[in-house]
C-alpha cells in the first residue's frame, strides 16, 4: 500500500514539472502556453527586469494575471532563487498594471527575491 501511495505521489510531482517546461526563445524571450492563453516573457537589461506580454487581449483578466505570474515565477527562481516579484500597479485600479499595446495585455514585473 505504501509503494502504491508513493508512486501517486511521484507522478503527481513529475506531472507538476512537466508543466514547468517552457519554449525558450531568443534574447531572453520565454513563451508560455495554457489553454487558450499564452505568454512571452522578455528581459532588459538588468536581467531582474521582464516585461510579459499575455495573448489575447481581451481574455479574462484574472486569467491573463494568473499566466503573467506563471512566467514570472518560473524566471525569478531561475534567476534569482525566488518567486518574488514586485509588479507595476495602475494607479487607477490599484491592480497589477496591463494596457493592451501591439494585440497584447503587457505586464511589467521585477525579480526582488
Amino acid at each position: 500500500m505504501r509503494a502504491v501511495g508513493l508512486l501517486v505521489m511521484v507522478l503527481a510531482l513529475a506531472s507538476g514539472c512537466a508543466r514547468l517546461g517552457a519554449l525558450v526563445g531568443h534574447h531572453g524571450a520565454t513563451k508560455s502556453h495554457h489553454g487558450a492563453i499564452s505568454s512571452r516573457l522578455t528581459t532588459g537589461k538588468d536581467k531582474r527586469d521582464m516585461t510579459i506580454k499575455v495573448t489575447p487581449p481581451l481574455a479574462d483578466f484574472r486569467d491573463a494575471k494568473a499566466e503573467a505570474r506563471y512566467a514570472a515565477t518560473k524566471y525569478c527562481i531561475k534567476w534569482t532563487g525566488s518567486s518574488e516579484a514586485q509588479w507595476a500597479i495602475d494607479k487607477d485600479t490599484g491592480d497589477w498594471a496591463a494596457p493592451i499595446v501591439g494585440g497584447a495585455l503587457v505586464f511589467v514585473a521585477r525579480c526582488t527575491g
